[in-house]
């Protein structure tokens, strides 16, 4: 099945496909005398596309497209870019064709694909061989690789969140740093296509997990205004290599170690052998289950009771022995359950927050705050700011609010009082200033002593010289006495 928005186009019997490209051999150089220049980008995501250790373009469609040109005449100038380069080259024009493209409904309105579809893949999870992942709940609060720009991405944002799953997405440039991120610690699960991946994974001893998804059919793409005679030309000697069994396509596939069987060879006989082998299988698959049916579904029942038993019993540890208050409220703002260290910040007793909504303990100073605060949170999901608080004697305090949507109708916040971290902080912002001040008042003193000091330093020698007179006058008398 072609995906929708790529142009259908109803194939010939396989004879006359032959013929075609015989004749497409045989006359094409003379049709087409000019040579065709072609910039192609490639990235690193072998075995489809990469280059390899002596530095030459490699990988499935870079050999198919290299065999093309090479009867076509085709000078192909290869460009090594990331992935997202890669797109923005091609949108921009930079470059003319590029290979390995999953198609999307985004992408149709972006670029143009051939219809012949060059492989079919699909995404798959990898993670360090002691972890056990099994299941996509298991990637709940996981940091999560994955290639930046990619239809994995998107795929994976959409299923997880469909689950209501919340995980941190770690964007890489390559494939490559998705698996050396999980390597040495930096994020817990990879994701990528299975070629990549299994031929790749155990070099970082990472395993592939049972999580698939977003199966895809990869093609070679243009922008809408290049020349489409590029990918009609792909297209017909595609439809030819895939309806002839040991063609270059087959070949190519088997010597990158990939599944090469021959497409509609005898499509009758292929539906009737699928046909017969999955009625066996269900015959049998349907014996089995009822022999265990019922002690399986009964043993996963009780094995997921006690899960959530024990993740609830976890989850109430957490609640009351945190340090950081927790409140939890309904999408009214109405407080539900708070714990021990809430109570402490605010000095209310538990039963009295229930009694009370987020308004009731936000001043009218911070009202307009606290309101948009909630808003988001409710719109988007997650919100986190400062604002102030009532206490139950009043006095207004400040609160540091990371508050995240676990419901449509539960919201969670966790709460820190930061007063005195902020008065720490302002008290070293303005210690600079009360130091200069205090220099001023200390230097203003001391010029004050300085001038007492002066004042009484020439009151003195004035004293003195008064004195050194006086001396002088009885020394004159008492001369003067004695004379007579």
């Amino acid at each position: 099945m072609k995906p929708k928005g790529i142009r259908l186009i109803k194939h010939p019997p396989a004879h006359l496909l032959i013929l075609a490209f015989i004749l497409q051999m045989t006359l094409g150089n003379f049709v087409f005398a000019a040579e065709k220049v072609l910039n192609v980008g490639i990235y690193d995501n072998p075995p489809k596309v990469f280059v390899d250790k002596d530095g030459r373009p490699s990988g499935i469609f870079v050999d198919l497209l290299n065999q093309i040109a090479s009867i076509k005449d085709w000078q192909i100038n290869y460009h090594f870019y990331t992935w997202q380069e890669c797109l923005e080259h091609l949108e921009t024009g930079n470059i003319d064709l590029l290979p390995d493209v999953a198609f999307s409904p985004e992408r149709k309105n972006q670029f143009e694909f051939n219809t012949v579809a060059v492989l079919e893949s699909w995404s798959q999870v990898y993670v360090k061989n002691n972890k056990k992942v099994q299941h996509l709940s298991d990637l709940s609060g996981k940091r999560v690789a994955i290639l930046n720009g990619s239809v994995q991405q998107s795929s994976f944002r959409q299923t997880m969140s469909g689950f209501g799953y919340r995980y941190t997405e770690v964007p890489t440039a390559s494939l490559t740093e998705a698996l050396s991120m999980v390597s040495i610690e930096v994020a817990d699960a990879a994701i990528s296509n299975v070629y990549f991946g299994d031929m790749h994974a155990p070099a970082y001893d990472l395993q592939k997990t049972t999580i698939i998804f977003n199966p895809v059919s990869l093609y070679f793409a243009i922008r809408p205004s290049g020349d489409t005679s590029i990918i009609n030309t792909i297209d017909l000697y595609l439809n030819v290599w895939k309806n002839t069994p040991q063609s270059l396509y087959y070949t190519t596939l088997k010597h990158y170690s990939l599944p090469a069987t021959p497409e509609e060879t005898n499509p009758l006989i292929i539906i009737l052998i699928l046909l017969v082998l999955i009625t066996l299988a269900a015959f049998f698959i349907i014996l089995r289950l009822k022999q265990h049916q019922i002690k399986k579904l009964s043993k996963q029942l009780k094995d997921h009771q006690r899960m959530l038993h024990n993740e609830e019993d976890k989850f109430r540890g957490y609640f009351e022995c945190s340090p950081i208050g927790m409140f939890v409220a309904d999408a009214r703002g109405k407080y539900t359950e708070v714990n021990p260290a809430a109570c402490h910040i605010t000095g209310y007793q538990p039963q009295e927050l229930k009694n009370l909504t987020i308004a009731d303990l936000i001043p009218e100073s911070g009202r307009k705050t606290a309101g948009n605060h909630f808003n988001q949170l409710k719109t988007e999901g997650r919100a986190e700011g400062i604002m102030p608080f009532k206490t139950k004697t009043g006095e207004i305090r400040q609160w540091s609010v990371n508050a995240v949507k676990i419901e449509e109708d539960k919201l969670i916040g966790f709460v820190e009082d930061i007063t005195e971290k902020i008065k720490m902080q302002d008290e070293q912002l303005n210690l600079p200033e009360r130091l200069e001040q205090q220099v001023q008042e200390k230097t203003h003193e001391l010029n004050l002593r300085i001038s007492e000091l002066e004042h009484f330093r020439e009151v003195t020698i004035e004293r003195e010289l008064r004195m050194e007179e006086l001396r002088s006058e009885i020394n004159r008398l008492k001369n003067k006495q004695d004379t007579h």
